[in-house]
């Protein structure tokens, strides 16, 4: 190794070994919340076959599950969980600046960007994986021929990990097919022919393993259903999440958006649309790609999610943004005649739309470090402190109760939604439970009439803002002995009443 080399090698090592006691820092602080909780729930109370049965309920493919199981089935924390998210953040950002074509200041924002500084590090769910499967694809993709079965894998990994992602993986098998298999037919001999049928069909096959178990998901999850009517509404709340909850991730209500938000998305906005024209100058086939991926997680979320665009989905999408840069970039035939496409502004625009979200990880890395994620671990503490074993204790919104869930004994909550004591959250029909009013004293009185007489009642309720007023506690009948202290996660903060016995 030369002694050039030697010295990026030391730099590259150095600069991962910062960010990764960075953001380790941020691991052990991060408090559970509620979409972690669920996990670490399930794969801890369901066998294998069990779980397999539940997927189509929680509309994610297996992968990240199997990968933590074996952990929770050890009787081991959660932290097990969110190690693994850290490591194989770090483990991707080393490959960033190791192996990328970026220059020094793409390589710098992309590895400080949001996603690799917090919320694919510190927030342990299955998006941490692509964290690493994005860059691992990149590095292999040019020796696609020489290892197509390596190269199928790690496409089959990202399939199985997110459903987002299928059709990024889709369109990558599609070229498969025909650089590979059809188009080199004739040229190619027996054995090559034998390799790559197989890696194409482990593409395949692990796409339609997917689809199998997954396409029960609108059905099955009354949260996510296909949905055409008010079909611009959605539009209008869906792609404002998207070019800015990267930049400013204001759905915590941690502040509104203000003059530098506006000029930061406009600019975030600019860049992308800059980056696309320079991926379709530069190489139509990888502009497709990009443009159809991205699209298609466009369109997931409009018709089916409706929700809050998490900083993690779009951070995915923006990895596939940089997939297409990175290839270009190392292919000396992926060049473009026009000045504004060359290696210099392609690495100038994906490290800007990267910078602008830096601030944005940080803010929360600091803001995590000093203050409750999530409320559910000092709630539960108070609970196992303060309220008698034998209590009985309801809660109001199991999805944002989760995190109790994890934090206090199997058993030890009774579910509202399920009217029973659960372990973890089916996201079934029971759920428009939320949306009616509910008058706790009728609730207790009925559902609890013979363990008043020697039992206390508690309910746990969660404050949040759209199900919030559906809550009815009449002063008569309670009294609030505990209010959590503020959380990050919008909706995991709690009060918890006690039925006062006449």
């Amino acid at each position: 190794m030369e002694k050039t080399e030697k010295r990026k090698l030391f730099v590259n090592i150095l600069i991962t070994i910062l960010l990764g006691l960075i953001t380790f820092n941020g691991v052990i602080h991060h408090e559970v919340w509620a979409d972690e909780a669920q996990v670490w729930l399930l794969v801890k109370n369901l066998s294998v076959g069990s779980l397999m049965a539940h997927l189509p309920n929680e509309g994610h493919p297996p992968l990240f599950y199997f990968l933590i199981m074996p952990f929770a089935k050890m009787g081991l924390s959660i932290m097990a969980m969110k190690l693994i998210c850290w490591a194989v953040s770090v483990v991707g950002c080393f490959l960033i600046l190791q192996y990328s074509p970026f220059n020094k200041f793409a390589k710098l924002s992309i590895v400080l960007s949001a996603g690799y500084l917090y919320f694919f590090s510190v927030i342990a769910r299955s998006y941490s994986l692509f964290a690493l499967l994005i860059p691992l694809l990149c590095i292999v993709y040019p020796h696609r021929k020489s290892r197509p079965f390596l190269y199928a894998v790690i496409i089959s990994m990202i399939a199985c990990t997110h459903i987002i992602m299928f059709a990024f993986c889709g369109v990558l098998a599609l070229y498969f097919l025909w650089e590979m298999i059809l188009k080199c037919w004739r040229s190619s001999s027996y054995e090559d022919r034998k390799k790559y049928i197989l890696s194409f069909s482990v593409i395949v096959l692990s796409m339609l393993f997917v689809a199998s178990l997954l396409i029960g998901t609108p059905g099955n999850n009354a949260a996510i259903v296909f949905k055409l009517k008010d079909l611009s509404k959605s539009i209008m709340l869906v792609v404002p999440q998207f070019f800015i909850n990267l930049v400013d991730y204001t759905v915590t209500k941690t502040f509104t958006i203000y003059a530098p938000t506006l000029v930061g998305v406009i600019l975030f906005v600019g860049f992308t649309l800059f980056s696309m024209v320079q991926l379709f100058l530069r190489n139509k086939k990888i502009f497709f790609l990009v443009f159809v991926s991205v699209l298609f997680q466009l369109i997931i979320y409009v018709l089916w999610y409706r929700a809050f665009i998490y900083p993690t989905r779009i951070a995915v999408a923006y990895l596939i943004l940089m997939f297409g840069i990175w290839v270009v970039l190392a292919d000396d035939e992926s060049k473009s005649k026009y000045k504004f496409s060359n290696d210099f502004w392609v690495n100038f625009s994906i490290g800007m739309i990267f910078l602008l979200t830096v601030f944005n990880g940080a803010r929360y890395m600091v803001t995590d470090l000093f203050y409750n994620y999530s409320a559910s671990k000092p709630t539960a503490e108070f609970i196992q402190k303060n309220l008698p074993s034998d209590s009985i204790i309801a809660v109001t919104n199991d999805p944002f109760s989760l995190g109790l869930y994890y934090y206090l004994p199997k058993g030890r909550l009774w579910s509202i939604l399920q009217e029973k004591k659960i372990d973890y959250v089916v996201w079934d029909s029971s759920l428009e439970k939320i949306y009616m009013k509910k008058n706790w004293s009728r609730i207790v009185k009925r559902q609890f009439s013979k363990e008043l007489e020697t039992k206390p009642v508690y309910v746990v309720f969660t404050i949040y803002s759209d199900y919030a007023k559906n809550e009815i506690f009449p002063a008569e009948d309670f009294k609030a002995i505990y209010k959590s202290p503020p959380s990050i996660a919008d909706g995991e903060r709690y009060i918890i009443y006690q039925f006062v016995k006449k």
